[in-house]
């Protein structure tokens, strides 16, 4: 539809695109010498709505009122589009305010059919939406791009508090949507861990419990393979904070679990068990990925599971084996008797009389992501060790000795395996004492040197130091003694690990506790320097306090002093700490903190 519009002196011809109900989206065209001036008109105020620049907006809208509701850009969005999706909120409330009587135009659509509204939804904005639904409410319900409510809009680009804000706006209108829009916004829901809504949808449909996306997923197979959601129940203070920035809800991923497979165990057996393998097993992929909450929720409500085995016969025990997760390998304690059936599961090759058992798989070399898991390849290497010594305890001893299907005993295949990493372990043990051992021995040269040269000198007569019953010298002598004593004994401890023999077992014990007293004793030995040399300083500019000016340098030198002693901290506390943690706390990193079969995890 086109028609004329008067702009002042200026003739304008308005052209109106009415693709359905309360759309119209005008768009302006000037001839002739006023075309610059209008265009400059039309961009003064797209940089207004922009920026939230009022004062230049409301002079143009009085000079011209069409300016309003007309389109500004080429894909036809009005001023109150720019403002809504650059969350200007104060533009839009006065903009609002000036559109008495022309409710109707806050739904105009652009060239992408979306109304301001949708804009302020896909910004995330929900002050301009409130101010916006507050005018026109039916603006929640119109539909924008791509034939989307604004609630699926919230939901597929994450806008957590706005999508609260729209599913309780629109709550009584979803049981008319189509079954496929509903579908969407709950596989969308589960993607963008908007858990609460899921539930909510879930309690209205049952159905969607058993939908299927267009690859064949169900809900429960994408939260499978989401370990991320289940990340713990009393998540940390950061952690926390994080969750309230993005929006986040207290309902979480675990109840939508439970929800979704109460209403999935309701069905007979026959198609519960086709809920779990298509389009693949679902217990499988989240025993791969680590996902032990998940598998808890599962399992306390169907137990039988710890049966399932895969198409080479292996329970979730022997996948958490093969991928090294701990969680989910540790429940094996919890089911009593039944775990000495449940490993002697034997995994069959192409042989008669030949298979694979779980120590075989505690053998296999886990993939580079979760060897990574642990600093440095020489905390790798006794790591391996620790979850082959652990599952060798578990299983059949007749089975400890069995060769596989490649012919290898565990222990064999063990070593042919993990050839790489003990090479690159004894790499990382060597270059890291080697280091180490040079700042020892700085230290020790450093320390011992100093010990000959005492602050403020020595009596000419007597030869004892001047300052000998200064307290200061006393912290000074000690520190030299307690450096000199530490550095040379964590030099002798980088040699002892240099001089190693670097066989496999050596990795387990010996070699982690000579590098920790090695780091912990130059650690000590660097600290104690440090005081030497602060305590010597402070002597040297003792009488500087009998001048206020100069009290600030003894104390300045100090700080900048324990500056390394901090860095060597930050750089090093994580290795020290995964090494404190594998070697001293070995026995309690294969007990269970809980079980999953309790009534509730």
């Amino acid at each position: 539809m086109a028609g004329r519009v008067e702009h002042g002196a200026e003739d304008v011809e308005v052209t109106v695109d009415n693709g359905g109900p309360n759309r119209a989206t005008p768009h302006h065209e000037v001839a002739g010498q006023k075309k610059h001036l209008y265009r400059k008109k039309l961009l003064t105020l797209y940089t207004a709505a922009l920026n939230g620049d009022w004062r230049s907006a409301e002079s143009i809208i009085k000079s011209d009122p069409t300016f309003l509701n007309s389109s500004i850009t080429d894909d036809y969005k009005t001023a109150l589009h720019i403002a809504a999706g650059a969350k200007q909120t104060a533009f839009v409330k006065k903009l609002v305010n000036l559109m008495q009587n022309q409710e109707s135009h806050l739904d105009l659509q652009d060239e992408n059919d979306n109304t301001a509204f949708c804009l302020a939804v896909i910004a995330g904005s929900v002050p301009v939406a409130k101010i916006l639904m507050k005018k026109v409410p039916q603006l929640a319900l119109i539909r924008g791009g791509k034939n989307s409510t604004p609630l699926f809009i919230a939901v597929i680009f994450g806008r957590h508090d706005m999508a609260r804000l729209l599913y309780r706006e629109t709550e009584s209108h979803l049981k008319h949507l189509e079954l496929e829009h509903l579908q969407h916004i709950f596989f969308t829901c589960i993607e963008t861990d908007m858990f609460y809504i899921a539930i909510q949808l879930l309690a209205q449909s049952r159905d969607l419990a058993v939908a299927r996306k267009s690859d064949g997923q169900t809900a429960l197979h994408m939260l499978a393979r989401k370990p991320s959601a289940f990340a713990g129940k009393k998540p940390g203070i950061l952690k926390m904070l994080l969750s309230s920035c993005k929006g986040s809800n207290d309902s979480t991923a675990l109840e939508l679990v439970s929800s979704l497979w109460t209403n999935v165990l309701s069905k007979t057996n026959l198609d519960v068990q086709k809920e779990i393998d298509v389009p693949f097993n679902l217990l499988f992929e989240a025993a791969e990925l680590g996902n032990y909450e998940f598998l808890a929720e599962l399992l306390r409500l169907y137990p039988e599971l710890i049966w399932e085995t895969d198409c080479e016969n292996r329970t979730i025990f022997h996948i958490a084996v093969l991928h090294r997760h701990v969680d989910i390998f540790n429940q094996i304690y919890s089911i009593g008797s039944i775990k000495d059936v449940v490993v002697a599961y034997k995994i069959p090759g192409n042989e008669c009389e030949v298979w694979d058992n779980m120590l075989h798989l505690a053998a296999k070399l886990p993939s580079p992501h979760r060897l990574d898991m642990v600093s440095g390849a020489a905390l790798q290497m006794q790591r391996e060790l620790l979850w082959f010594e652990e599952v060798r305890s578990v299983v059949q001893p007749s089975d400890r000795e069995r060769k596989g299907l490649k012919g290898l005993t565990p222990r064999k295949l063990f070593s042919r395996q993990h050839e790489g990493l003990l090479e690159r372990g004894e790499k990382w043990m060597r270059d890291t004492s080697e280091s180490c051992m040079i700042v020892a021995t700085l230290i020790t040269t450093v320390v011992y040197s100093a010990g000959f040269s005492t602050p403020g000198g020595n009596d000419n007569t007597k030869g004892t130091p001047v300052l000998i019953n200064h307290t200061l010298f006393h912290v000074f002598a000690v520190s030299e003694a307690v450096a000199l004593s530490f550095s040379i004994t964590s030099t002798l401890m980088f040699l002892c690990i240099l001089t190693s023999r670097y066989a496999e077992e050596d990795f387990l014990k010996s070699l982690p506790l000579k590098l920790m007293a090695g780091l912990a004793t130059l650690f000590i030995s660097m600290m104690a320097m440090i005081v030497a040399f602060s305590a010597a300083f402070f002597l040297a500019y003792r009488d500087s306090y009998n001048h206020h000016r100069l009290r600030w340098v003894p104390l300045l030198v100090s700080a900048f002093a324990f500056l390394p002693a901090v860095l060597f901290v930050l750089l090093q506390y994580r290795l020290f700490l995964d090494m404190f943690h594998s070697t001293c706390c070995s026995r309690s990193l294969f007990r269970p903190r809980k079980s999953m079969f309790s009534s509730k995890v």
